[in-house]
Order: structure tokens, then sequence, then C-alpha cells
């Protein structure tokens, strides 16, 4: 057995430490891999970036302490996977000497080679072209979508192309759920960071509703009043998210055309079609990748957004046909067996 060490930058909380990493223990295991997997900032943080809670000083001080003693002194991992970011506000230098001497993989599902843009000019300053360093001394980047591919291309000539997928077996339609409601169902599911995405399509859904009695449901965000529609809020939690999205009759993800939803992998997009609900989304970014005419729409503006809320709500052989497509699509492009040898590959080739 191989034995490789996962750093992940949040917890299982976070969608990006589930999907990148940690799916892909069991499969791993087959092919004689053995996945450990540390997550440095827990559910505590979160619960203090979103929820208003005390900051978890010691915590987060424990968190680093231990991590960097492991890799300084632990030598028994053949490989390491970091995923996002090794230590946030720590300088490249004393990273990399944390690094030193140990073989290490750079995954990448989100831009976060902008993170420290916008930061004031002494952080910036400090940590200027930290990401370029640690894609460039990677002995291989996995990257989740085409624009994160090539900008970490033009940097490492070891980049692979792991798309951000989901076990399909697991995500599966519930048509039972679905037909709880005589009302239409529009849904969105995601986390407080991806919150405010949500303003944009307000007014699409207020116009909308003049005309038809709708459901919005919100899967982890906050609270939100839209005039004419009934919100429906629930908390995140992995137990109830398939139920939830099953009772969605169209799913929806919209984002901002800026340089970090770039780097956003559509992950949302897959949890829907997976469960064969037709989608609506933002036309940029990897979006355009995932969606096409038959599992739903791209739209650009507040028009299209409402046209296609209302073609879908008139047409339910529509949107089942979209959703059986979508289903498909999932199959055949984004299931995670696929990504398993990929990713098996990659690791075996640079052990």
């Amino acid at each position: 057995m191989k034995i490789i060490h996962g750093l992940a930058l949040y917890g299982p909380e976070s969608a990006g430490a589930r999907y990148r990493l940690m799916q892909y223990i069991d499969g791993l295991h087959k092919q004689k891999i053995v996945l450990k997997i540390d997550h440095l900032l827990k559910k505590d943080f979160l619960d203090w970036r979103f929820h208003n809670k005390k900051f978890p000083f010691l915590k987060i001080l424990k968190s680093y302490l231990y991590r960097a003693i492991s890799l300084f002194f632990n030598n028994q991992y053949g490989l390491i996977i970091i995923h996002c970011e090794l230590f946030p506000y720590m300088p490249f230098f004393i990273e990399n000497i944390l690094l030193k001497n140990k073989k290490y993989i750079y995954d990448m599902d989100d831009a976060f080679f902008l993170r420290y843009d916008n930061a004031p000019f002494l952080i910036r300053k400090i940590l200027k072209n930290k990401f370029v360093k640690i894609i460039k001394n990677a002995n291989a980047v996995t990257a989740g979508n085409s624009y994160l591919y090539s900008y970490a291309k033009n940097i490492n000539e070891n980049v692979y192309f792991i798309p951000t997928v989901l076990n399909h077996n697991i995500f599966l339609p519930n048509k039972k759920i679905k037909y709880l409601s005589n009302k239409i169902t529009i849904g969105w599911i995601g986390s407080h960071s991806t919150f405010p995405y949500l303003f944009e399509i307000i007014n699409s859904l207020s116009i909308v509703g003049r005309s038809y009695d709708i459901d919005f449901v919100i899967i982890g965000g906050y609270e939100l009043n839209i005039s004419n529609v009934n919100v429906i809020n629930y908390e995140w939690e992995q137990k109830t998210e398939i139920d939830l999205i099953n009772t969605f009759d169209i799913g929806v993800m919209p984002i901002p055309k800026n340089e970090w939803s770039k780097g956003k992998c559509g992950f949302k997009l897959l949890q829907y079609m997976s469960c064969e609900i037709p989608v609506i989304a933002t036309n940029f970014g990897a979006n355009v990748d995932i969606v096409d005419s038959k599992v739903g729409f791209l739209v650009d503006t507040e028009s299209d957004w409402i046209n296609a809320f209302t073609l879908l709500i008139q047409n339910e052989s529509l949107r089942n046909e979209m959703g059986k497509n979508g289903r498909d699509r999932i199959s055949s492009k984004f299931n995670l067996n696929s990504n398993i040898n990929t990713l098996t590959n990659v690791i075996f080739k640079h052990l």
C-alpha cells in the first residue's frame, strides 16, 4: 500500500474538502493507495466566519502547529496533496521549508491565486506570487476546470484536468419526494460565501412570482425575502441535502462574471442534474462546459432568466426531458469512477 497525505484547507463541512479529497478515499484504497486527510480550518472557523461566533484563535493556532510539526518531522507519506492552500497568510518561503524534499500535488478547484489581490498593501507585498511558486514547485497540479487548467499550465508542465465530480450512484433522483408538493419549486444549494450570488436573480424571481405560485428553496445560505415568492431556508446538512435537492423542479446557479467566478467548478449544477433536475445558470465560466441546451439554459440577462423560468414552469414534459438528459450527462462525463482512474495514474506517476 502507498500512503499519501491529503492536506485540506477546510473541514468536512466544506464541499471542496469532501469532493476534491474525501470522496476518493475508498476508490483509491482499491488501487492500493491509502489517502489520509488532515483538515486545517474546521467547523468552529466557519461558525466564526459566517455565524458571528467567537474567533477560535487557540484551535486555529493548534491546527497550524500540528500541521507544521507533521510536515517537518513526519516522512511516512510518499506524496502530499495540498487542496487550496497549505497555510493562509503564511509566506511561501516558510511553507517551502516545511515542504523541503517532499513530493506534492497542488489541487485547485477555486481561483485561490486571486485570494490576496485585495488585501492591505503589506499583506499583498509579502504574499505576492505565493501561489505561482506553490504551483511551480509542485510535482503535479490537478485542476477542476479549464480556466484553472490553463492558468496552471503556464506555470507547471505537469497539469492534469480533474473536474469536480460526484458519485451519481449516491445523488439519485427521487420522484416520490419531488411530487409531494403541487407548487413549482425553484432551488439553490450553496454556502454562506456564495449566497450573495442570489441577489442577481431576486428581481427575476419576483416578476415570475406575479404569474406563478412558486417556492424558492435555499440550502446553505442566509434568510432572504423576495416579493411574490415563498422563500424556504434550510441549513445545509449532508444527511438531508439529496432529499432537499429532490424537492426542486428547477435548479439555479447564478454567478457574477468576474475573475474569481472563472475558477468555480459548477458543482451545484452536477448535484441538480444527477437528481434529474433541469438547470438555469449564468452563461459564464465552468457553467458553459457543463450546461447545454439538452439539460437546461445558459442565461445572460434578467429577461433571459425570466424567459427560462417561465418556459420550464409552463412545460412539465420539458422539465422531465431535460432532467433525464442531465442525469445521462453526469453519468457519462462527470462520474467519480473516471476521476479515480485519472487521479490514481497521476499519483503513481509522481510518487
